[in-house]
């Protein structure tokens, strides 16, 4: 089965069309989305563990039941999808800048955002999360930086779909063991995944929500400033040290605010009805 991303086929264009009448914005924010997760070969299988458990704590968090798709590191062929690997070779032999770190050449997230959009999947309306071990960079105000975990953002032209690129590099090549390594990657993917979801400041996704105006740190995207997973790390000892104080203190994993935002959310979103997903049935399975 062929899909093209602009016109999905009959039958999944008959199953979709109460979604197709959607604008993209009600899609990515109101519908329940099953969250896709792919993950290059070169990621160790603990760090895919900590990863999945990080997003986990989000769903659990939230109350929402999403489906969650493991990919993996595999490709799907209903969808002509080449796996997370190729992937990731498309988007660096398409780079016109070759950036280097002390972790050896890094990828451009625009570019690799850029590839994953244009994969035939995308006709199928999902949240995506991709799991990387490779150093990885961005543009702030047109210019690369030095280095980045990732990147979490909200679609992208006309595409239906939220994404989030992370990079576990960085904590890997740390020299500690694999237990410190597993809850700080834990962290990185519940705060990342919690910006999927819209903490800390949820009203921007969902206006018939209070807007959030405490306890609120506006440095490169909304962040938290409590005793909370969505509290922003600059650096990975950073990620480390709030991960040791979260399950030190015993702390739950969001703070009061944001856990009431995630609670409030949860009432404004839809589950998709049970034959739009029987759809997602040839993407768990055509692997």
């Amino acid at each position: 089965m062929s899909i093209n991303a602009d016109q999905p086929n009959g039958s999944m264009r008959d199953k979709l069309l109460p979604f197709l009448a959607l604008n993209k914005d009600y899609l990515m924010t109101r519908a329940k989305l099953p969250i896709v997760v792919t993950w290059t070969s070169d990621v160790p299988i603990y760090a895919v563990q900590a990863s999945l458990v990080g997003i986990q704590d989000v769903l659990n968090a939230s109350h929402e039941k999403r489906d969650l798709i493991l990919v993996g590191t595999n490709g799907v062929s209903a969808y002509e999808y080449p796996g997370a690997d190729r992937i990731v070779k498309q988007a660096i032999s398409r780079q016109r800048e070759h950036p280097s770190g002390p972790y050896g050449d890094q990828l451009i997230l625009d570019d690799l955002k850029l590839i994953l959009h244009s994969q035939k999947w995308k006709a199928l309306p999902h949240w995506d999360v991709m799991i990387l071990n490779q150093d990885v960079t961005g543009r702030s105000d047109g210019k690369l930086i030095n280095w980045a975990f990732g990147q979490t953002n909200y679609g992208h032209d006309n595409q239906w779909q939220i994404m989030s690129m992370q990079s576990l590099t960085r904590i890997l090549r740390q020299n500690w063991d694999e237990t410190t390594k597993a809850s700080a990657i834990r962290l990185l993917l519940r705060h990342e995944v919690g910006h999927m979801f819209g903490l800390p400041a949820m009203h921007d996704v969902l206006s018939e929500l209070p807007q959030r105006k405490d306890q609120l740190n506006e440095s490169l995207g909304s962040h938290c400033t409590n005793l909370c997973s969505m509290r922003q790390c600059l650096t990975v000892k950073e990620m480390l040290d709030l991960a040791e104080e979260l399950e030190e203190s015993e702390a739950p994993d969001f703070c009061g605010e944001c856990q009431s935002e995630l609670d409030a959310a949860n009432k404004y979103r839809k589950r998709l009805p049970n034959d739009v997903l029987s759809l997602y049935e040839d993407f768990k399975n055509d692997k």
